[in-house]
């Protein structure tokens, strides 16, 4: 069952990873650089979200198990902090664009056509606004889920543990009472031979004395 959960969410992880390369070639090759960047950002999240449920199984596998799967993890390790630093380029990328000084000088120059332009960009700015806030808030709520789902599975592992440790002691209570039992019925065996002895012992004393 876990290995058949880690295959999946290793499946759409790198569906994720594949749709965050292509806006990567697209934010190259468009003007729209800032709402290509949100897109990546939210693609980022869904992916990262994958990865971190590929670690929560990977970690319930089996020593055995984690030795057929460690490679294909590196692999999707190097993969995410691969994209985690595509994402770092293009923010200092997109920091170093004089969008202000640029628009200001441009309204000065045509204050008509620039005027509906700036417009358009601010709408479009709050319209990124909200996005971001929204993929936060996104974001937030799916780590919280994560790390629930992360201490159930601790919990039920543990729980797993302790129900071993509990059948092991119930075997060696188990073990000792039968091993009680039978030196009790050795000894009871023991005892019964003695008085057998000392009865006949007794007896024979008894004849011999009479017939002297």
């Amino acid at each position: 069952m876990a290995t058949t959960m880690f295959k999946q969410n290793e499946k759409n992880f790198k569906n994720k990873v594949e749709e965050f390369n292509n806006l990567y070639k697209q934010y190259a090759l468009t003007q729209s650089k800032q709402l290509v960047f949100e897109k990546m950002k939210l693609v980022f999240v869904q992916a990262e979200h994958q990865f971190k449920f590929m670690e929560i199984e990977f970690g319930s596998f089996t020593e055995m198990h984690q030795k057929d799967y460690v490679q294909s993890m590196k692999a999707n390790k190097l993969t995410y902090v691969e994209c985690q630093k595509k994402l770092r380029d293009l923010q200092f990328d997109l920091e170093k664009l004089p969008f202000s000084n640029s628009s200001s000088n441009s309204k000065k120059l045509n204050p008509s056509p620039i005027g509906g332009l700036n417009s358009d960009l601010q709408v479009q700015t709050k319209q990124l606004e909200t996005l971001d806030s929204r993929l936060l808030e996104a974001e937030d709520t799916q780590l919280t889920i994560l790390d629930n789902v992360r201490n159930q599975k601790e919990k039920l592992l543990k729980a797993i543990e302790d129900t071993k440790e509990i059948q092991m002691g119930v075997q060696m209570t188990q073990r000792h009472a039968t091993m009680i039992k039978n030196r009790q019925s050795y000894n009871k065996g023991i005892l019964l031979s003695l008085i057998c002895i000392l009865t006949i012992g007794n007896i024979l004393i008894l004849y011999y004395k009479f017939i002297s």
